[in-house]
């Protein structure tokens, strides 16, 4: 998923892609992270049925190789799952090693669940793409922890292996809990009704933790937040607008 998000967006940075084009370009993407991340990637035609036969074998194939030219075959990338997979191991260090930790054994695996989940959210927030992606995996560690009640939020491991000090991943982690608080009214809620089911220990159902990130600057969370909501709004109803208007303009054949 993280692969194929990352190929689409550097194919819109770099090529103009028509919108009636966007779900052939999504199922190119997705194919091409398939074969590059899976031992048995999924066959062309799986992709022509979940479209709904809107693209054919061709189409999708040769929608592949323009993908490829445009990345200049540059398919190796660095995603959030890479550095997440990598710190979440890094946080369960200093368990095995001393005797120091606070939090259940269900807390702990909620906890490895929940730095997925919010790393998923942040892949549909365009205001996420200021962060690196080893920025975004070490503030959902961080943010999983303390959702979870898992002590010490933070320990020298994390800060050797992800080369961050906890004060560096205040921001990020701030605005990922926005997104925590966002996610059950959002309209985008696959991840969120994914991550309530019992496989995933219903993590997208916790409260947002309440305790403050940094104290001085809670006022100006709130404010992106109330900013972003009506940004949504606005984008809604222009939405809308439009496509009254289109819907006015048009004339229908017999």
């Amino acid at each position: 998923l993280f692969t194929a998000v990352n190929y689409v967006d550097r194919c819109l940075e770099r090529s103009q892609i028509h919108r009636h084009k966007l779900q052939l370009l999504g199922c190119a993407c997705m194919l091409l992270a398939s074969k590059f991340e899976e031992i048995y990637a999924p066959a062309v035609d799986e992709f022509v049925y979940i479209s709904d036969n809107t693209y054919t074998h061709e189409e999708i194939v040769r929608m592949e190789s323009k993908v490829c030219k445009i990345l200049n075959f540059k398919m190796t990338v660095s995603t959030t799952t890479s550095f997440l997979t990598r710190y979440t191991q890094a946080s369960k260090a200093d368990e095995t090693l001393a005797n120091d930790t606070t939090g259940t054994e269900e807390n702990k695996e909620k906890a490895t669940f929940f730095a997925k989940y919010v790393t998923e959210l942040a892949l549909q927030e365009y205001n996420m793409l200021k962060y690196k992606p080893s920025m975004i995996a070490a503030a959902a560690v961080s943010l999983s922890r303390r959702t979870c009640h898992v002590s010490p939020v933070w320990h020298k491991t994390l800060t050797h292996y992800t080369k961050y000090e906890h004060d560096e991943l205040r921001q990020c982690e701030r605005s990922l809990r926005r997104l925590q608080r966002q996610a059950s009214g959002s309209e985008l809620r696959a991840i969120y009704e994914k991550y309530s089911a019992s496989a995933f220990q219903r993590v997208s159902t916790l409260p947002p933790y309440s305790g403050s990130l940094s104290p001085e600057q809670e006022e100006e969370e709130e404010a992106v937040e109330n900013s972003t909501k009506r940004k949504r709004e606005e984008d809604k109803t222009e939405t809308d607008k439009r496509h009254k208007n289109i819907c006015n303009n048009t004339t229908f054949g017999n």
